[in-house]
């Protein structure tokens, strides 16, 4: 590994996903160019209070998607790297770094009024304004040679959504260099996933991440609109995660790269001004008596009813126990941890069904932390501060990555 390359990995940004940055931007504009030329949309309204007037105006918001298949992916990076054939690409050192080999891409544009959006991401950084996933079948994903001793890396599928001014429809709204450079620092995050994964499954066979894929599992499993507080703790749990530390730093580093930080002064005011800064903020100010005190049931409507109903007989069909309505704090509270507990079983079973976990299964939640929630959100109050120590010190240490970078290119010109 070349010194630079070290250098990145030890500050937490794989050289190995700039290949594929450079490559998933061009793919994804060309996909968003269909969408924006496509003789039809998809449209639904979007009424909104004018902030300014306090009046509700009425207005239309329209969804675009389109999608592409593993084997397309492969022909458009040949054309985009000039390869004579899939054998030199396969050959490529670049590509030897993550070998994905036909990952798949889904994109979907929601186009707002102009005055909606800069209601809503004006005074944002324009990568707020993507989100944007990475995932795999247990059923697809593996190692295979290709083409000689060539090893490539199959089933990774990636997924965007962009949220976007209704100007970019019209006739020469759309911005390219933009639209690319707003997608940077999320295809970076998920790249970053598929990077760990690839070589967590070239070291054991298992892409999972320990004891954190559990944690990942149960978070998602457990939100409930009926609890806000909780949603809030659950994203907290999210947030405090190993992998998506790793993935939140390289993030950073494409969000400084596109705001072109070159001093020190630059880069603290940007990294306090960034979505990251504010997350580790509130990993570090997590308070569980303040919490718990906060904590209250809250009514969703009929809507949120039906919306509720449906979402535990899914959990009735996979074994979970029911999130009931439950108003007073402390039954709350533990009615949570409770089902909080019966999840994290229900993921030993079936990861340890699925022949592809290799790690360790999760302890029961302590018998103690079952009867006093506060023994329980104490224990994540500690985990969340030591997380958010180790977040910032790789976030500060960013700055000698970054400022690095700038000073060789001044050397260069």
């Amino acid at each position: 590994m070349k010194k630079k390359e070290l250098l990145n990995e030890i500050m937490g940004v794989p050289k190995a996903v700039d290949y594929w940055v450079d490559i998933f931007g061009i793919i994804l504009t060309g996909m968003a160019k269909g969408i924006i030329n496509a003789e039809e949309i998809e449209e639904g309204p979007a009424d909104y209070v004018d902030p300014e007037t306090k009046e509700e105006v009425r207005a239309t918001a329209y969804r675009g998607r389109a999608s592409m298949d593993g084997s397309e992916v492969m022909e458009w990076i040949q054309k985009i790297e000039g390869y004579s054939d899939l054998r030199e690409l396969l050959n490529d050192s670049k590509f030897k770094q993550l070998p994905m080999y036909k990952p798949s891409i889904k994109l979907r544009i929601l186009f707002f009024p102009d005055k909606l959006y800069n209601i809503e991401f004006g005074k944002r950084n324009i990568e707020d304004s993507v989100e944007a996933s990475h995932g795999y079948d247990t059923k697809n994903i593996k190692l295979s040679k290709l083409g000689g001793d060539n090893i490539v890396f199959v089933g990774q599928e990636f997924s965007f959504t962009v949220y976007a001014p209704k100007s970019w429809i019209d006739e020469g709204g759309f911005n390219e260099e933009q639209f690319r450079k707003m997608l940077r620092s999320s295809t970076s995050h998920e790249l970053v996933h598929a990077y760990e994964g690839y070589n967590r499954f070239k070291g054991t066979g298992d892409p999972f991440m320990g004891r954190e894929t559990f944690l990942n599992a149960a978070v998602k499993i457990m939100k409930d609109d009926k609890y806000p507080q909780w949603k809030v703790f659950l994203h907290l749990i999210y947030l405090h995660l190993s992998f998506e530390i790793n993935a939140r730093i390289t993030q950073l580093y494409y969000e400084m790269q596109n705001k072109g930080v070159r001093t020190q002064d630059e880069f603290m005011d940007t990294l306090k001004k960034s979505s990251i800064w504010e997350e580790i903020t509130r990993l570090q100010s997590f308070d569980a008596d303040k919490f718990m005190e906060s904590f209250e049931y809250q009514d969703t409507g009929i809507l949120g009813l039906l919306t509720d109903l449906g979402k535990q007989i899914d959990r009735k069909k996979q074994g979970l126990m029911p999130i009931m309505s439950i108003r007073g704090k402390q039954e709350g509270m533990r009615h949570l941890i409770d089902g909080w507990n019966h999840t994290l079983q229900v993921l030993n079973s079936q990861l340890t069904k699925s022949g592809v976990y290799k790690g360790k299964l999760m302890d029961v939640v302590p018998k103690k932390a079952l009867e006093d929630p506060r023994v329980f959100f104490k224990f994540f109050e500690k985990r969340f501060h030591k997380k958010a120590e180790t977040f910032k010190k790789k976030a500060l240490r960013l700055a000698s990555l970054v400022l690095d970078e700038k000073n060789v290119e001044k050397v260069d010109k």
